[in-house]
């Protein structure tokens, strides 16, 4: 995956609303498109410049405990 490729954007919004990653600091990193991550870094003018990238756990959410509307709150 190429650097200049790398970057986050959201749904909830248009096209407009995108944030490159400089992944430079990260010696290894494996990601694919779609993933959930938690990227930790400092902003420059354009990038956020990221110096450390955590996977979450993602567990199924019980669809009994929470309504629709509190899911999309989130």
């Amino acid at each position: 995956m190429k650097d200049e490729s790398i970057g986050l954007f959201n749904i909830n919004y248009d096209l407009q609303c995108k944030l490159k990653l400089n992944m430079q600091e990260i010696k290894q990193y494996a990601l694919y498109e779609g993933e959930i991550i938690v990227a930790e870094g400092f902003m420059d003018t354009k990038k956020l410049n990221v110096t450390r990238i955590v996977k979450p756990t993602i567990t199924p959410t019980n669809d009994s405990c929470f309504t629709m509307g509190q899911l999309e709150q989130h």
